[in-house]
């Protein structure tokens, strides 16, 4: 989620790069607990925060170097700027209060706690669209938002989550499926989970394909979809279905050796010559 007060805060003054990574830290942060990392955990390293936030100018594409990421992270872990520059390093106990992340140094990498990271996820701080109004002139606001809640089998409001493209391609294909109940919180990670517990598998036309499948053998109030999923996407890997290198098979033209590619010349006869030839098998 992204409030108003972002362009208020100190970062908002600093060079373009540096709300980059902050947002990107914030998409990449776990929304619950998987695999030994909390809520706002991320598990990372300075190449993939350079190679993940570079961008194109025309074709040329530019990749923030490795000086350039330190200083963000350093900024991110203490703005006052009485913090390492390592950020390596843990955090001073006496800077938390100005902490917007912290770093512990993990095997091939670091982990980053996103200091607050409930707070940004609370739906609560976004209601209000002025923070002088009070609870009495915050209650209208509720009440003209609810008529616009289209899909009523959506729990969360998308526009309070960072989505990355494919994650919203994926969201997009749930409520497709009949009876399928979408939560936003539970689907982004249930993505993030079937990404990294799949990684040979093109999750977009996994979920696409099983969709598919579900217009013929439709959820029930007893069904537990999520669970489904998964399982069908471990079968989809034991049966070779919707990997990645997987492509359509084209029919594809047999490889020319140089034989075939040898041109015979024409042969120049007269009629002559030809009737000769005919009447010589003729006799034979």
């Amino acid at each position: 989620m992204l409030s108003r007060k972002l362009i208020e805060s100190e970062i908002w003054n600093k060079p373009p790069l540096y709300i980059k990574i902050w947002v990107y830290l914030l998409a990449k942060a776990q929304h619950s607990q998987y695999k030994g990392l909390s809520k706002g955990q991320l598990r990372t390293s300075i190449p993939e925060i350079m190679e993940d936030c570079s961008w194109h100018v025309g074709f040329r594409k530019v990749t923030p170097t490795k000086d350039q990421v330190y200083q963000v992270l350093a900024w991110l872990r203490n703005p006052t700027g009485k913090n390492s520059r390592n950020p390596y390093e843990s955090n001073d106990e006496s800077n938390t209060k100005a902490t917007m992340i912290t770093t512990t140094k993990a095997t091939h990498g670091l982990i980053i706690n996103i200091v607050n990271y409930c707070l940004y996820q609370d739906p609560k701080n976004y209601e209000s669209n002025d923070e002088g109004n009070n609870e009495t002139a915050m209650n209208p606001t509720r009440e003209q938002r609810a008529p616009n809640n289209i899909n009523k089998n959506v729990k969360n409001d998308k526009n309070l989550f960072i989505m990355s493209q494919s994650q919203e391609q994926f969201i997009n294909t749930l409520k497709t499926i009949p009876n399928y109940n979408v939560d936003l919180e539970k689907d982004i990670a249930m993505y993030e989970r079937l990404e990294k517990r799949y990684p040979e598998l093109d999750i977009i036309k996994a979920i696409e394909g099983w969709a598919v499948y579900k217009l013929d053998k439709p959820l029930t109030e007893k069904s537990n979809p999520r669970s489904q999923i998964n399982t069908a996407f471990g079968n989809y890997v034991k049966w070779g279905k919707y990997l990645k290198e997987q492509k359509e098979k084209k029919d594809k033209p047999k490889p020319r050796n140089r034989f075939h590619n040898y041109e015979q010349p024409a042969l120049q006869m007269s009629n002559e010559e030809l009737k000769a030839i005919l009447n010589k098998h003729k006799d034979a």
